[in-house]
Parts: C-alpha cells; sequence; structure tokens
C-alpha cells in the first residue's frame, strides 16, 4: 500500500504539471481583449461615446433636441447626414467609408487627450461617459435657450437634467473647452 500511494503521488503531479504548462502559453481571449483595449489607451465604451461627439462635430451626425408636439417634451435626435456616393461602385463606397472613419478617428484622438481627466494616459468609461454628457448638454443648451427661454426648471426638463445639475455641468463644460483650446481645438461654441 504504500509503495501505491508513493506511485500515485509521483504519477499524478508528472500528468498535471504538462497539462498546467501547456495552457499558461496559450493566450486567452480575456487577456488578447484586455491588452487591445490597453492598446487603444480607452475602454469601448469611452471609445464609442468620444466617437459620438467627433461625428458630431465632423458633420456626419446632427444632433438636435426636438419638440414632440403632443407631449410638449424634448428629446434627442441623432440624425446621420452621410449617405453613400449615389451611383458610386464598391470601391468607391469605400474609400468614402474609409476617408469619412478617418476624420472621426483623427476628431476621437484628439478629444482622448480631453477627456482624460486624471492625465493617466487612458479614458476609463465614466470619463469618457462625463466627455460625451458634458459636450451633448452644451449643445443642447444653446439649441434649447432659443427654444424654451433661459428659464432653469424649463431647460432642465427639457435636457432631462435637473435644475442643480446645470450650474455644474456648464462649469464641466467651461473646463473641458479651456483643455480643448489649451490642445488646439477651436469651434467649440460658448455657452450662455
Amino acid at each position: 500500500m504504500p509503495f501505491r500511494r508513493i506511485l500515485i503521488l509521483l504519477i499524478i503531479p508528472a500528468m498535471v504539471i504538462p497539462l498546467h504548462a501547456q495552457d499558461s502559453t496559450k493566450v486567452s481571449d480575456f487577456d488578447r481583449y484586455v491588452a487591445e483595449v490597453r492598446e487603444q489607451g480607452m475602454t469601448e465604451s469611452a471609445r464609442d461615446d468620444l466617437a459620438t461627439i467627433a461625428s458630431i462635430v465632423a458633420g456626419s451626425v446632427i444632433l438636435e433636441f426636438r419638440r414632440n408636439e403632443t407631449t410638449g417634451e424634448y428629446g434627442r435626435s441623432y440624425q446621420n447626414t452621410t449617405c453613400p456616393l449615389p451611383g458610386a461602385d464598391d470601391k468607391e463606397v469605400t474609400r468614402w467609408k474609409a476617408g469619412l472613419r478617418a476624420k472621426s478617428d483623427s476628431i476621437t484622438t484628439v478629444y482622448k487627450a480631453i477627456a482624460d481627466l486624471d492625465a493617466s494616459g487612458f479614458v476609463s468609461t465614466s470619463e469618457g461617459a462625463l466627455f460625451r454628457r458634458v459636450i451633448e448638454f452644451a449643445l443642447g443648451y444653446n439649441q434649447l435657450v432659443s427654444a424654451v427661454g433661459n428659464d432653469p426648471q424649463s431647460l432642465a426638463r427639457a435636457l432631462y437634467v435637473s435644475e442643480s445639475e446645470i450650474p455644474s455641468l456648464k462649469e464641466e463644460y467651461l473646463v473641458l473647452r479651456k483643455r480643448a483650446m489649451h490642445k488646439g481645438v477651436s469651434g467649440w461654441p460658448s455657452i450662455e
């Protein structure tokens, strides 16, 4: 019996160690995903948020705050302004799409430095969401002042924020705008 136990204690590790060593050389999907996210310098969600704002700035998407005539409420409307070139062949459409993507990607790259509020070199999901929320707030604020007036209650309702959030969102926008100007980005509208 003791010999059998010793044999089992030697054979099982000899079988398991090579299996473990083989697994450790494989790169898991998770590890590959984490490497891609690190390389991009932002989470997927942050990239989507920055790309949305870049598309608005590039002019391929229009953000409007439209009034529902039935309810009187306002809602965000994203309208794509691009359509493939009528009559173009597949190669032309592919080139055209690549040009739009390149323009949006270059804007997104610049916005990455602005949205990285803690200067870590990485844009977190929360930083990306805040960037988008603040920019969309400012764009909507400027659109809606002419529609509903400067009344904080009406603006808050139309923008889906609380009245108490308006001053802090304005301040956060001014901080981002100043960061953008410091990075050489112009054209961000002032906010009243």
